[in-house]
């Protein structure tokens, strides 16, 4: 490449032969007349905007250079190169002094009240800016206390579940594999020694613990209370039956009563079978003299109903005292039965019944 720079004028510079591929053996000499030119520049980008040109020869393809534009000359096809018109397009000024001429720029933009908008954050273009963000801060943690000791006996932390962190981390375009990074890379954080945390790690690992939340007391809170009379009340189910049982404890001397809808055990329910049922939960605390024994039950039949009032007094000794669940747990009292009959389909004399096929 050749750069020619006459006396008080605009620089030349002659582009090779391989640039334009003209068959020249030599260098030739620019010869060109610019007889008057008027360039306007915006304010803010310093564009080209108008430029009017008298006329231009040359030998061969140049480019004319000053401080503020250059020219390209292209070179037009299916012309002679001698003394041939060319083609001119212009191209963004060539600056060395960056800095300078970027801080006049800005200077100059301020002044119009043109700025460039600029994303708040650095991974603005990525697919889920939100968590990719949120990783960035964490991995520059990482590196930053990779050297620190490691604690041998971690402290549990429950952090923010996948339905609570989409909201700061990118809604929908959370995937599972990226969730799947952060709780490592959370976890790997809070290994390091307590003593040795700073509180910028502290501070970031906080936003994404999971709040403490009504869901999370203790089932305690959650039992009934005992009503104006000191008794327990609770209701049990089985099939189409259902059973409300008030249940309170005796005085010292007396034997415990159950009554079922205004009658004694054995008058309402003659089989041993049903009585074995509803007396179980007692046997099993070893309370049968302890409580006294009021039972509402309606619907279904007697093993309906049996089973039913076994659900709710082993729900009323809980309220009693909440200890006793592990035991009754154990002896199968306080899941209710789900099972009950299976509808009749059409088609069939029963659930599943089928009619007897005849073969003729």
């Amino acid at each position: 490449m050749m750069m020619i720079r006459p006396v008080g004028g605009v620089a030349l510079r002659t582009l090779n032969r391989a640039s334009f591929r003209c068959g020249f053996s030599s260098f030739a000499t620019a010869r060109q007349e610019v007889d008057d030119f008027d360039l306007d520049f915006d304010a803010n980008a310093s564009l080209y905007s108008s430029f009017r040109k008298k006329s231009l020869t040359a030998n061969t393809s140049t480019s004319i250079i000053n401080d503020d534009l250059s020219l390209s000359l292209n070179p037009v096809p299916n012309y002679e190169v001698k003394n041939s018109l060319l083609s001119w397009t212009i191209t963004p000024p060539i600056r060395r002094d960056n800095r300078r001429r970027q801080q006049q720029s800005l200077e100059s933009s301020e002044d119009n009240g043109l700025l460039k908008v600029v994303p708040t954050l650095k991974t603005f273009y990525s697919q889920n800016p939100l968590h990719e963000n949120n990783m960035e801060i964490l991995t520059a943690l990482q590196r930053k206390y990779c050297n620190l000791p490691r604690a041998k006996e971690r402290k549990p932390v429950k952090w923010l579940e996948r339905k609570d962190y989409v909201l700061i981390g990118g809604d929908t375009r959370l995937t599972d594999r990226q969730f799947l990074q952060l709780n490592l890379l959370l976890h790997r954080l809070n290994s390091i020694d307590d003593n040795l945390k700073t509180q910028e790690l502290i501070n970031n690992l906080k936003q994404f613990e999971k709040k403490s939340d009504s869901k999370l007391l203790p089932k305690k809170s959650l039992l009934k209370p005992l009503n104006e009379f000191a008794a327990a009340v609770a209701i049990g189910r089985r099939k189409s039956s259902s059973a409300k049982a008030y249940v309170v404890r005796t005085r010292d001397g007396e034997a415990g009563k159950i009554m079922v809808n205004g009658q004694s055990l054995n008058t309402y329910f003659p089989k041993l079978f049903h009585k074995a049922s509803v007396v179980y939960p007692l046997e099993v605390v070893n309370a049968q003299k302890d409580y006294n024994i009021w039972v509402i039950a309606y619907g279904g039949g007697q093993t309906g109903q049996a089973d039913a009032i076994k659900l709710a007094i082993t729900k009323a000794l809980i309220i009693h005292n909440p200890l006793l669940k592990a035991r009754l747990r154990k002896a199968k009292c306080v899941t209710r039965d789900a099972r009950i009959v299976e509808r009749k389909k059409p088609g069939k004399l029963k659930a599943r019944k089928a009619p007897t096929w005849v073969k003729r």
